[in-house]
C-alpha cells in the first residue's frame, strides 16, 4: 500500500486498531480515534501487537529472481494478513530482491528481504511500515559493491536454497532455483565467502572487495557426514547435559552479555572425549543458532572445531564462520542494544584493527609495545613502546599489511609478541597477540586475512560469541567526543 507521507500511515493506523479491538469484542468509536494524537496510537499499536502473533508466525514461500520489492510485498501480503505501508520515493531506492525460502516465518522472510536493501521496517499491529535504514556517518559516506554468482553440485546441478553469506557479517541470502545469489552493499575488505547446504560439504572462498562486482562460481561436494551418523550408534549419554553446560560455558561465555544469550538448537551438537589432550570435543551438525538478547543479535555459526579441557578452565579452542540478524525490539530495546554494542565494540580487536588502518590507534587509546622472547629468558626481557599505525605497509585507502619480524639481533630469538593496552577503560585491558602468518592484511572493517594470522591471549582472549559484533559495525569515539564538547559549549 502506497501512501503520502504521514497522512495514509495515520489513517490506516487508525483501521487496523480500530478493526483490531472489534475483533476482541470491545467497541470502541472510530470518531473518537480520530482525534488521537499519532503517538498514542502508536502506543496502543504497539500493546495490540501481541494480538497478531499467531498471524506473525505464519509460514512464508519467497520465490524472486531479480523481481522488484514491490511484487515481494505483494506476495507477502497474499500469504499474511498484514500490509505494507510505504512511499513510491522509498521504492525508488530500492534493490531487485533474488531470494528463495520455503515454510520459514514472517520475521525470517523480513530479515531475508530487508537484508538486501539500503531499507528498514518496523511492525505495527497488522503493518508493516517501510522506512530508510539509520546508518552511521561512516556508512553514509562508504562505497558499497555487490558479490553475485552462483552454486552447483560437482555435475554442475544449481543447488537451490543454499546459505550464502560473509562470515562475521549480517550479508546473507539464499540461492535460488537457478543457484544463483546477489550479496549488496558489501564495503571493500577481505572477506570469506560461505556456502552450507544440507547434504553437501560447506564451500569457502576467500574475496578481496575492492573496486567493482565480484562475480564467484562455487562448486559443492556431496558430503559423507550423514552417512557415517547412521554407522555411529550408542546409548544416550547421560552426560550430555554436563558437557553442553561446559559448552555454553566455553563458547557463549559465562557473564556479562553471555547471561542474556540462549542456545535455540541444542539438539544440532555432537560430543566426544578426547582422552589424550583431556578435551570435550563439540562438532554440529547445522548452524548453531545463538539468540544474544543483550546485543539485539540473533548469531548463526556454522562451527568447524572446538574443544575444552576438563582441568583447565576458561581454556578452549574453536573457530568457524558466522552470520549476523538483527532483532527487532521496542524502541528503549533498540537504545539498550546499540549501548550494550558500543560497549562490546570499544577495545575490542576489531577496534584496534579498524583504528591502525586510519592511523587512529593512540588517538583511541591503544598502546602497543612490542616484546622478543629468547630461549631460555623471561618473555619481557626487552619490551618497547611503538607506533603501531607507521609500522604497517599501507596498500591503499582499504587495506594495510603488518609484516612479521622474523630477523633480530640474536639467533635465539623464539617469536615476537605485541602487548595491546586499551586505556579508556578504568581497569586497564591488556592483550598478548601473537602473529603466526608472515604478513597479515588488514582491511578498513578491522578484518583480518588470512583469519588466522594472530592469536589471542589476555582481554581478546577471553572474549566470547556473546560479546561479538558484526563485521560494519563501528562507532567513533572521537566523533562522540567532538559532539560532546560542542554540546557543552552551547550550554556554557
Amino acid at each position: 500500500m502506497e501512501y503520502p507521507p504521514d497522512i495514509l500511515a495515520d489513517k490506516y493506523l487508525r483501521e487496523n486498531i480500530y478493526l483490531t479491538f472489534r475483533k476482541m469484542g470491545i467497541t470502541l468509536s472510530f470518531q473518537k480515534l480520530l482525534f488521537m494524537k499519532f503517538t498514542t496510537l502508536l502506543i496502543i499499536a504497539l500493546c495490540l501487537h501481541g494480538a497478531a502473533a499467531k498471524t506473525y508466525a505464519q509460514q512464508v514461500n519467497i520465490k524472486a529472481n531479480n523481481s522488484p520489492l514491490e511484487t515481494v510485498f505483494k506476495d507477502i501480503e497474499k500469504q499474511t494478513d498484514y500490509k505494507f505501508v510505504y512511499t513510491r520515493e522509498l521504492l525508488d531506492k530500492a534493490n531487485t530482491v533474488t531470494t528463495e525460502i520455503s515454510n520459514v516465518s514472517l520475521q525470517d522472510a523480513l530479515q531475508v528481504v530487508f537484508s538486501q536493501q539500503s531499507l528498514d521496517y518496523t511492525l505495527y499491529t497488522k503493518m508493516i511500515v517501510v522506512k530508510e535504514k539509520v546508518l552511521s556517518v561512516a556508512a553514509n559516506n562508504a562505497e558499497f559493491y555487490r558479490v553475485m554468482g552462483s552454486v552447483t553440485d560437482e555435475k554442475g546441478k544449481p543447488i537451490a536454497g543454499a546459505t550464502v553469506f560473509l562470515t562475521n557479517t549480517a550479508i546473507a541470502t539464499a540461492t535460488n532455483d537457478a543457484g544463483k545469489f546477489i550479496l549488496d552493499r558489501v564495503s571493500a575488505g577481505n572477506y570469506e565467502l560461505i556456502v552450507n547446504m544440507i547434504g553437501f560439504e560447506s564451500g569457502r572462498q576467500s574475496i578481496k572487495v575492492q573496486n567493482n562486482t565480484i562475480e564467484v562460481n562455487m562448486v559443492l561436494k556431496e558430503s559423507n557426514t550423514l552417512l557415517n551418523a547412521v554407522v555411529i550408534k550408542g546409548k544416550p549419554d547421560r552426560k550430555r547435559d554436563e558437557y553442553l553446560k561446559l559448552f555454553i560455558y566455553n563458547f557463549i561465555g559465562n557473564k556479562g552479555n553471555a547471561t542474556q544469550c540462549k542456545l535455540l538448537n541444542p539438539e544440532v551438537l555432537n560430543y566426544s572425549i578426547n582422552k589424550k589432550r583431556n578435551t570435550l570435543d563439540v562438532s554440529a551438525s547445522d548452524f548453531i543458532i545463538i539468540e544474544n538478547n543483550a546485543l539485539g543479535y540473533r548469531i548463526k555459526y556454522l562451527l568447524k572445531k572446538f574443544y575444552s579441557y576438563f582441568n583447565i578452565p576458561n581454556v578452549c579452542y574453536y573457530y568457524g564462520d558466522s552470520y549476523f540478524e538483527e532483532m527487532k525490539g521496542t524502541d528503549e530495546q533498540q537504545k539498550q542494544w546499540e549501548a550494550n554494542r558500543r560497549v562490546a565494540y570499544l577495545g575490542s580487536y576489531r577496534h584496534f584493527f579498524r583504528t591502525i588502518t586510519r592511523n587512529r590507534s593512540r588517538a583511541e587509546g591503544f598502546y602497543v609495545y612490542e616484546t622478543y622472547a629468547k630461549k631460555g629468558m623471561a618473555e619481557r626481557t626487552r619490551k618497547q613502546l611503538m607506533d603501531i599505525d607507521t609500522t604497517l605497509i599501507k596498500q591503499d585507502d582499504n587495506f594495510k599489511i603488518l609484516l612479521k619480524k622474523v630477523k633480530f639481533e640474536k639467533k635465539d630469538t623464539l617469536y615476537h609478541t605485541l602487548y595491546v593496552s586499551y586505556m579508556p577503560v578504568e581497569t586497564n585491558q591488556v592483550t598478548r597477540v601473537y602473529q603466526y602468518a608472515d604478513t597479515v592484511t588488514i582491511d578498513k572493517n578491522g578484518n583480518m586475512n588470512p583469519a588466522m594470522g594472530f592469536s589471542f591471549y589476555g582481554r581478546w582472549g577471553g572474549q566470547r560469541v556473546a560479546d561479538l559484533t558484526p563485521l560494519g559495525y563501528f562507532v567513533d569515539p572521537l566523533e562522540d567526543r567532538r559532539k560532546t564538547d560542542v554540546a557543552t559549549k552551547n550550554t556554557q
